[in-house]
């Protein structure tokens, strides 16, 4: 083999077809690594599922107080608007001033 560096060129040995003594340890660790990947993905659905819960949720709850807000303030509204006709007496404002008095 002609490589001039030879840290780069190993040379390959023939007849040594017998995988390393690591190979099942490695297949044990990836079989473990994808488990905990589709775990950790698994975690990731239901954490993002949760959050979309709370927001809908939130979304519920906001919309109730509108309506809940709107709804004192047409009372509110109400209120004063009866309030206005009770004390509305337009004899009342120029009974002073007429010629009775």
């Amino acid at each position: 083999m002609n490589c001039s560096n030879r840290l780069v060129c190993k040379p390959v040995k023939q007849g040594n077809q017998n995988p390393p003594k690591n190979v099942h340890i490695y297949i044990v660790h990836y079989f473990k690594v994808e488990e905990v990947r589709a775990w950790k993905d698994e975690l990731m659905k239901q954490k993002k599922d949760m959050i979309e819960k709370k927001m809908q949720q939130a979304e519920e709850k906001r919309q109730t107080m509108l309506k809940s807000k709107a709804q004192k303030a047409h009372d509110e509204e109400a209120k004063v608007g009866n309030i206005y006709l009770k004390s509305y007496n337009p004899g009342k404002l120029y009974s002073s001033y007429g010629p009775d008095k």
